[in-house]
């Protein structure tokens, strides 16, 4: 088949294949000029959480930096999936508060922490996991600074046609120099939006992002 997925790896146990892992894989610059691929670089894929930085660079351009006067922690949690350890949501709370949101607006859904002792520790505390534990609380706790920061509403953040949603297809557009209505979409397991693009359109956005943050410093 052309373009198929291709090996990546190989597990063996005493001299025989156990298991085979295959994959796409692309490397492209900023300009979109790929340097090297392997399987199908065109294969439309979704970001996941790989989305983050990206959904957190929407959510900054709204100017909840210096109104909420966040510091690096809270920018890296908006950029990232934690494991609910105490430090983890110590900081989304306190983003939260910063913003002037309530913990309850989270509309990501509720775990336990996947960190096994703060896991542990808080089920002798509580009947039921708090949305604050998911891995993705950090983003929507950003995506709702940025809606205080617009004066949007908070329980429709989420909506696709919401402001903050809006800036965020704009977002990954300008990254994956993909027009907005060639960006598939669909829910994430958070129940945000999530955007599917070819993988070769992916890697260009990492690349345009870095040169992006390279020349901001």
């Amino acid at each position: 088949m052309l373009n198929a997925a291709v090996p990546m790896v190989r597990v063996e146990r005493g001299g025989v294949e156990e298991a085979l892992h295959v994959g796409h894989l692309v490397a492209a610059d900023a300009g979109g000029r790929i340097h090297a691929s392997a399987g199908n670089p065109q294969r439309l894929t979704y970001f996941r959480s790989c989305a983050k930085p990206l959904q957190a660079f929407a959510a900054l351009e709204t100017g909840i930096a210096s109104r909420f006067d966040l510091k690096p922690e809270h920018l890296a949690i908006m950029a990232a999936s934690h494991n609910g350890e105490p430090r983890h949501v110590e900081v989304v709370r306190d983003l939260l508060q910063r913003s002037g949101v309530p913990e309850s607006a989270l509309q990501c859904g509720a775990h336990w922490p996947y960190y096994e002792p703060a896991a542990a520790d808080v089920r002798h505390q509580l009947s039921e996991p708090l949305a604050v534990f998911n891995n993705c609380s950090g983003k929507h706790a950003g995506m709702l600074a940025a809606a205080g920061a617009l004066g949007s509403p908070l329980d429709s953040y989420l909506v696709p046609d919401h402001p903050v949603q809006q800036r965020i297809q704009h977002a990954m557009a300008k990254f994956t120099a993909c027009n907005q209505e060639d960006i598939r979409w669909g829910i994430d397991g958070c129940s945000a939006p999530n955007a599917a693009v070819p993988l070769a359109a992916m890697a260009r956005s990492f690349a345009a992002f870095v040169g992006a943050s390279d020349a901001a410093a």
